[in-house]
Parts: C-alpha cells; structure tokens; sequence
C-alpha cells in the first residue's frame, strides 16, 4: 500500500500525499467500512468477511474460488484477474460496498493464492485430520475444516503465533505469505496441500466522500493506477511465496499431498457449496447461475491469457519455480498491462 500510495503522489504531482498507519494501528478491520465512510481513514483494505452481515454479497461470492489452477503464478494470476472482471461485471457487488459509503477502487480481487494447511503434525487423511483444532479466518474456511472433521478456531493475527507454538492450535489455514509472516514455520513443519479457495474477499477501498473532495486530477491518479496496484501487490507476493518454498529444506518443512478419502471430502464439500450457491443466493442478487458461470468462464478465459503471456514455465510444483526464481522476481507488467487492456480502461 505504501507503494502505491507513492505512485498516486508521483502521478497527482504531489498533490495527494498519504500517512500511513500499518496492521490494527488506527482501525481494525472488522471497523474498516464505518471509518472509511466516517472519514477517520480515506483508504485502505477492506476484508468484508469480517462484518458478513453488512456484505452478504460477498459473503456469497467468497464461496468462489475453488478448483482453481495448481500452477505456480498462472494460478493466481488467472485467479486474480477473473475475480476482478467478474466484480466488475456485478453491478449488485458495487451496489453492496456504495450504499455503505465505500468508493470501490477494486471491488473485489483473490489477493492470496490457494490455501493450504501447516501443521505440526502430518494431516493427509480423514483419521489424521479427525479433532486437529484449526486456526482459520472467515465462515468460509470454517465450513471447510469442519467437513473434514476438524475443529475451526478464530484468533487474532497477534494470537496466532503463540498458540501454535503451546498446540492450543494443530494447524493453520492460510498462504505462505501468511506463514512466513507470521513466524508460523517456526513452527509447524507439515505443508498440506489441501487447495482451498485463496482470500478474496477483500477490497481497494476508499470513500465516496474523500473521492468526491478531490478534483478530477487528483482522483483520476487513483483510478488510473489500478493496474499498476495489482502489478506491486502481486510482485511483492510472489516475492514472500517464493522466499517460503526456496528455504523449506532449511526450515524442516515437508510438503505433503492429501491421501484419497481427504481429498475426495474436500471436493464434495466444494461441490456442494456451488450447488448451494445456485439455489440460496442473496435475495439481491440476479440470475445466480449466469454468475456463477460468468467466473469461471472469465478463469478460463485469464488462464489462457496468462499462459500465452509466458507465465507459465513448467516446472513441476512450487518449490522447483522458487529455485529456478533464485534471486529474481515474477515480471508482472505484461500482466498488468492486459489487465489494463481488458478490464480498467473500459471503466467509466
């Protein structure tokens, strides 16, 4: 955020300067949308799941993302780029974030890749999972767990450490960003690749009020800098995913696929979660079964696009691109520039 707080100072010719205040300092996420249109913050993340009555919407659409691509950088790239056409193509999904004074940069985008579990123990069956208690984050996650047999626990961000370390936690549902973050792979030394739906319920988030004090100059140096927002997000992200893989040998830490009857649990449980999504949509929300297409058309459609922009390299799993990576990084502009082409620039 902070770098992107400088490009939009750079294009607005230091009209527009930001003060920055990290994690819970100034607000907590479950108070982000109130402060936001009371104008104790003018930007921010915005994760709805953390008041899913107010943004019930997205409470459904969260339900997404599974079965996305297993492939280093295409998946997430794919993942992201239909998240964020698709909000686009949602008018209900704006509708939701303005009637509570939110100006939606990004209504909604994937910003990690597909979750995964870290445990202290190995977990790759239904025996080895049944009663593992589990540190998730959102109603989404919980769900999951629980139909493995598993028991969700909700911690904050600064209690998560601690209670792996004691084992009032067995496992935590997150992305590697998150673990390397966190300090969790201290910790935990089993990486289970169970394929959850990566977080998407978040936003670029500001207020309806702040966009509306600001002259046309100033705000388009938000609007016109989407792209460029995913482009430092993501590099900044594959940067973290890739320091977790390149030193897993190092930290002690296995990787390990589910056995047969886990993961089977895990499909059915996300397929039932489609057919549920069909049927109980939000009152708001028209033709569900057209939305639900619609993403998954437009996953197919940006993974294609991904792979002919030469993101996908063939390696075999993650740890194998982290090591080819070695000291460099994922050049995101080609993705960032198609994302511009195909989906901001055609924005009013």
């Amino acid at each position: 955020m902070t770098q992107f707080g400088d490009v939009v100072t750079e294009t607005a010719e230091g009209q527009v300067a930001f003060e920055h205040f990290f994690a819970d300092s100034l607000v907590r996420q479950p108070e982000v949308a109130t402060s936001l249109a009371g104008g104790v913050i003018d930007l921010g993340y915005l994760g709805m799941a953390y008041t899913p009555a107010s943004f019930p919407i997205d409470s459904w659409a969260s339900q997404l993302g599974y079965g996305g691509d297993e492939r280093p950088v295409v998946g997430l790239l794919a993942g992201a780029a239909a998240t964020v056409e698709w909000a686009y193509s949602i008018p209900e999904l704006s509708t939701e974030l303005e009637t509570a004074g939110v100006y939606p940069l990004i209504p909604r985008l994937q910003n990690h890749d597909n979750y995964q579990m870290l445990c202290n123990e190995p977990v790759t069956s239904l025996e080895d999972a049944a009663g593992k208690r589990v540190r998730v984050g959102g109603e989404l996650y919980s769900n999951a767990v629980e139909a493995l047999g598993m028991t969700p626990v909700t911690l904050s961000g600064s209690e998560i450490y601690e209670a792996f370390e004691r084992g009032v936690v067995d496992c935590f549902v997150g992305a590697e960003p998150d673990m390397t973050g966190l300090g969790l792979w201290e910790v935990g030394k089993n990486f289970v690749r169970v394929g959850f739906p990566g977080w998407s319920s978040i936003s670029l988030a500001s207020s309806e009020a702040f966009m509306e004090s600001l002259t046309p100059e100033q705000k388009a140096a938000f609007d016109d800098n989407r792209a460029e927002f995913m482009k430092i997000y993501y590099e900044g992200y594959f940067d973290e995913q890739k320091l977790f893989h390149q030193k897993q040998e190092e930290m002690g830490i296995s990787t390990l696929a589910p056995e047969q009857d886990l993961r089977q649990a895990i499909d059915t449980h996300f397929a039932t979660l489609r057919d549920d999504m069909a049927d109980n949509p939000p009152g708001n929300v028209e033709k569900p079964d057209e939305a639900i297409v619609r993403y998954e058309e437009l996953r197919q459609k940006w993974t294609d696009i991904v792979v002919d922009l030469g993101y996908d390299q063939g390696y075999a799993d993650h740890r194998e691109w982290a090591e080819a990576l070695g000291d460099g990084s994922v050049d995101l502009q080609p993705w960032a520039d198609k994302l511009d082409e195909e989906i901001f620039s055609d924005l009013p």
